[in-house]
Order: C-alpha cells, then structure tokens, then sequence
C-alpha cells in the first residue's frame, strides 16, 4: 500500500545520502512508519539512528533552531515510547529526559514538555522511583496554566491519573 511506498522511498533515500540534508528526517519518518504498523523495535532502531544524526548537530549549535529542537524531542519522545513498551524502562527514563532538555529551552514546546514530564512520571512511577515520578509531576501541574484550554482539556485525565498514582492531592501537594 501507501506505507509500503512511502518506506521504499524513505530507505532509498537513507541508503543514497545517509548523512544529507534530510536523513534526520527520514529516519525520523520511518519510525513513525514503523510505529504505526507496531513495528516497535524498528521504529525504535529509525527513531535512535535519527537521534544519532540530530544529536551531533545540535552540540554544534543548530540546536538553537526551535524547529530542530521540536523533531529532536520528538524523537526522543517516539524512542521513550518504544522503549517503555518493550520494558526498557531505564532507557526511557533517559530518552523522555532528554526530551525535557529540548521541549524545555523554547516556550512554543511547553504542550511538549508537558507530554515529556507526564511520560517521564510514568516511567519513573513504572520503576517505583516515586520521588522522580513527583518530581516530574510537580513540573508537568507548573505547566499546565500556561498552556491552551484544550491543551489542559486533554491532558486532565492522564493528569488526574498521575497524581492519584504518586500521591498527590488534588492541588498537586504531596
């Protein structure tokens, strides 16, 4: 079908200009193919080869671009995703973690930001780490005034979820 073009056509392109202009992106789009298609351990392999081409380039100052920092949250986000289905939990630990350090630096990523630190609670709650499962969520309630009425309408029940699970009040006060 259609996905079966579009990854021939996003492999070719990897395999002809592995380090081109858009092979971030490309790797970027096959993991989103493969995680559609619940082809986790291959959209984790693109998301991770995407963060491997995209990491570099931020150290080097491209990083400042909001655009760029977007897909590179993304990606970690996707890879945190992937990894937490498999069981990795420590390795999603660090990708959602990462994430926060991209979505962190630029205000128009706080909805981002926000879906990094409810992931990261998760995580963290999913490990038994309750400390940094609070942590997380004590940043995740600091964003939600700032964030749209329906950006706070859609992220009230996992919100809800989550202080139940880390015990916080309805305030969000331990």
């Amino acid at each position: 079908g259609d996905a079966d073009a579009a990854m021939a056509a996003l492999d070719e392109l990897v395999l002809r200009h592995p380090q081109g202009a858009h092979a971030d992106e490309a790797q970027f789009r096959r993991g989103e193919v493969y995680f559609s298609a619940q082809r986790y351990v291959d959209a984790g392999q693109a998301y991770g080869r995407a963060v491997d081409i995209l990491m570099p380039v931020s150290m080097e100052g491209r990083g400042a671009f909001p655009e760029f920092r977007l897909r590179l949250g993304q990606a970690l986000f996707d890879l945190g995703a992937w990894q937490m289905r498999g069981g990795d939990l420590d390795g999603a630990a660090k990708s959602f973690t990462s994430a926060v350090g991209q979505h962190a630096v630029v205000a128009e990523h706080r909805v981002n930001l926000a879906y990094d630190y409810l992931m990261l609670a998760r995580v963290a709650s999913a490990r038994g780490d309750v400390a940094s499962a609070r942590r997380a969520a004590v940043e995740l309630l600091g964003l939600l005034p700032r964030l749209s009425d329906e950006d706070r309408r859609a992220l009230a029940p996992p919100v809800e979820d989550l202080k139940t699970k880390v015990g916080l009040s309805p305030g969000g006060e331990p």
